[in-house]
């Protein structure tokens, strides 16, 4: 026995896990699908069309694709590592939801700032409510195998139970 506590035992992910895990599914799998576009494009095309590009945006998406695994592995076996990169990987999401109107072409004509600003202003609070049903409630810290929190200090230790 290694001493990991049974299956049992263990309490039920979070709905906020069990979220950020389909999310790292749904991200993995497009970056799956954007490395066999290029592999199609490689074996397809002949000559290549800007090698360099297609080898950056190969190698882009194989460590996105090995970041967002390892994550998840990190998250089924409720590492203490993956509640802090699960953070990160929730903070740059937000932000890329919020950059979503700057991003795309023409949605800065159709829609107005008021609309840009609400939606700003949900994706934020979503966002954080977010982060913190991942990693401060106590339903996440029991998931994590991290002591309650007693004290304002106590919310960034991780220290174990």
């Amino acid at each position: 026995m290694t001493g990991a506590a049974p299956e049992s035992s263990r309490p039920a992910r979070p709905p906020a896990v069990l979220l950020l895990m389909a999310v790292l599914g749904a991200f993995a799998l497009v970056s799956l699908a954007s490395l066999a576009t290029i592999a199609f494009v490689v074996a397809r095309e002949r000559p290549l069309p800007a090698v360099h590009g297609l080898a950056a945006g190969a190698l882009l998406n194989l460590a996105l694709l090995v970041g967002y695994v390892l994550l998840l592995a990190g998250l089924v076996r409720a590492r203490r590592w993956a509640r802090l990169a699960g953070l990160v990987f929730i903070a740059l999401t937000v932000m890329l939801v919020m950059d979503l109107p700057a991003i795309l072409p023409g949605s800065q004509s159709t829609t107005g700032a008021a609309v840009l600003l609400g939606g700003e202003a949900v994706a934020c609070a979503l966002g954080l409510w977010w982060a913190w049903a991942f990693a401060f409630s106590a339903r996440a810290r029991r998931h994590f195998g991290l002591r309650p929190i007693t004290s304002l200090r106590q919310l960034f230790t991780n220290r174990p139970r």
